[in-house]
């Protein structure tokens, strides 16, 4: 239930501060809970009524956060329940471990769940897309070849001798 005040402009940034704190806070549940209503969205899962009573709508419950999408489905009331009797999911508060974001390799970094190798050359960047690590890194090889010739700096110092 909301009240006029949340309808107002100090409610409204109330509330978004509100959920910005806790997505902060609640890091694993947020992702566990996206996971969930993503897969929902795309039909890799679907909705079904409450495990205790039939009622629909049912929420989905995570019993571990690290398994997103193993939930079972619980109406509001017994979802209420289980949380009194049994506590928070497990793993609720465990840190998240990113991913790491670069790579090991020169010039090759991660685009979502691929790598990308990337070589600038005169403010211009060129780029080679969906590859594995290794295989970014023997791009970037190849392209710093190309551009620099015998200065470039390689991953696989062995390919120069391979691409003469």
């Amino acid at each position: 239930m909301t009240s006029s005040w949340d309808s107002t402009p100090a409610g409204k940034a109330h509330r978004r501060r509100y959920a910005a704190h806790w997505k902060a806070t609640n890091r694993k549940k947020y992702l566990a809970q996206k996971a969930a209503q993503n897969a929902v969205q795309r039909g890799r899962m679907v909705p079904c009524p409450c495990e205790a009573c039939g009622k629909e709508p049912a929420v989905a419950h995570h019993d571990d956060y690290d398994k997103p999408l193993e939930v079972r489905w619980l109406c509001v009331l017994h979802h209420a329940q289980w949380h009194r009797m049994n506590g928070e999911g497990r793993n609720a508060h465990t840190p998240v471990v990113p991913r790491p974001k670069s790579s090991r390799f020169r010039g090759v970094t991660r685009a979502k769940k691929r790598f990308v190798a990337t070589v600038k050359v005169n403010g211009v960047r060129h780029k080679t897309k969906g590859l594995t690590e290794i295989g970014a890194a023997l791009a970037y090889d190849e392209m710093a070849l190309r551009f620099f010739g015998d200065k470039a700096i390689l991953n696989f110092p062995e390919s120069r001798k391979r691409s003469a």
